[in-house]
């Protein structure tokens, strides 16, 4: 019979919180994750181990040990690298109950929601690239991720990896993106975007059907920004033409002078010389947005889209802090089930800093309501990797 620790509060936080947006028990044996106990007693202490060996990085040894020091299962390495291996399609299951359950929040534009979109490159142990690709959506209202898909590493970026946009939504994406037949499909479903381009991404029609000259409208610009109406040639003449807005923004001189070293860097490895149109473009921010002019100008679409850092600094917090990159295994059953663990508790940590920084009075600064004391990681398993750090900063959107 297992022991129950009675001051295992932080653990049974985490449990409630989990249980409060998808059942354990049935999911687990939905997916084949939990059918039978064999030493673990039930879903909720599988997904303990489950989150304990991914984020503490514990080896399979270390897990059973672990397991049976506090009283919680009992296992030998095979069978728990077995049940690991099971468990990767529950534990994406869970992943995406804890994201369909953020609520929305009022948005930040009347009558808009802005959604951030980004992807992140995993490596296993000596890989020469990108094992695994993480694809994520930030709600920027809320602070926090609300979308996440997992592809291999030959996954590219795409608008459709996320669910259809509600009416409303502006989703922000860097140059990754801006593929027409994706864009044609985003706005089809009734959302609107900003996403980058450059130069050769696309090829631009005037509405009138001739070819937009990109460089001379650049040149005949009066001012640190325009923008003009344009047609994005999707080659589907059976439907109805892709009318957006090309929106151009002029760099800072800095900025200008270091995009260019850029161009002629990325050449001189390719043993060609820089395009001069890429040279031309280097000066500028090109952004394709479907959001109207009459409320929204270029000005105020650049100042949206500089937003979209947002994204990348929360993939960085997780991981700089859960070392969230490196898939610590190799075999892609196993892979699977540790990064959906990983984003596990990367969700329930951001959970837990949203409701942590509603306790806080008013007037408190920012970035003091902003933490989350090591001991609700703690829950997760023993000596986590964050156990040098105090507190786990939030960044404000």
């Amino acid at each position: 019979m297992f022991a129950t620790d009675p001051t295992d509060a932080p653990w049974r936080a985490v449990e409630t919180l989990v249980r409060s947006v998808i059942d354990l028990e049935a999911s687990a044996a939905e997916t084949g994750a939990f059918r039978q106990a064999r030493g673990v007693p039930s879903a909720a202490v599988l997904l303990r181990l489950c989150l304990a060996s991914a984020v503490c990085r514990l080896s399979l040894r270390q897990t059973c040990a672990w397991a049976a020091e506090i009283g919680v299962a009992r296992l030998s390495n095979p069978a728990w690298e077995k049940r690991f291996q099971n468990a990767g399609a529950w534990l994406g299951e869970i992943a995406g109950a804890l994201l369909a359950a953020r609520a929305a929040v009022p948005p930040r534009w009347p009558g808009y929601q802005l959604r951030l979109v980004d992807a992140t490159a995993l490596s296993v142990p000596s890989a020469s690239g990108t094992s695994w690709r993480l694809h994520l959506s930030y709600d920027l209202g809320r602070g926090c991720m609300c979308q996440a898909s997992l592809t291999d590493g030959h996954g590219g970026e795409r608008l459709g990896r996320f669910a259809p946009p509600l009416p409303g939504t502006v989703v922000l994406a860097d140059a990754g993106y801006p593929h027409p037949r994706e864009l044609r499909g985003h706005l089809a479903a009734g959302g609107d975007l900003i996403v980058r381009t450059s130069w050769a991404a696309a090829r631009l029609l005037t509405p009138a059907g001739g070819r937009f000259d990109l460089f001379d409208a650049l040149r005949r610009l009066d001012g640190p920004a325009g923008a003009w109406d344009v047609v994005v040639d999707d080659h589907q003449p059976a439907l109805p033409p892709l009318h957006l807005r090309l929106v151009a923004g002029r760099k800072p001189a800095a900025a200008c002078e270091q995009a260019r070293r850029r161009v002629r860097e990325t050449a001189k490895r390719k043993g060609k010389t820089p395009d001069a149109r890429s040279l031309e473009a280097a000066d500028w921010v090109l952004l394709l947005t479907s959001l109207p002019a009459a409320a929204f100008d270029a000005a105020a679409v650049l100042a949206a889209y500089r937003l979209r850092w947002q994204v990348e600094l929360a993939i960085k917090r997780w991981k700089t802090l859960l070392a969230l990159g490196e898939v610590p295994v190799r075999t892609p059953a196993t892979a699977t089930a540790w990064i959906y663990a990983m984003l596990i508790a990367a969700l329930l940590i951001e959970d837990k800093v949203a409701r942590a920084a509603t306790q806080f009075p008013p007037g408190l600064p920012a970035h003091a309501a902003g933490v989350l004391p090591v001991a609700h990681v703690r829950a997760l398993g023993p000596q986590p990797v964050l156990g040098s750090v105090r507190a786990i900063p939030l960044a404000v959107a």
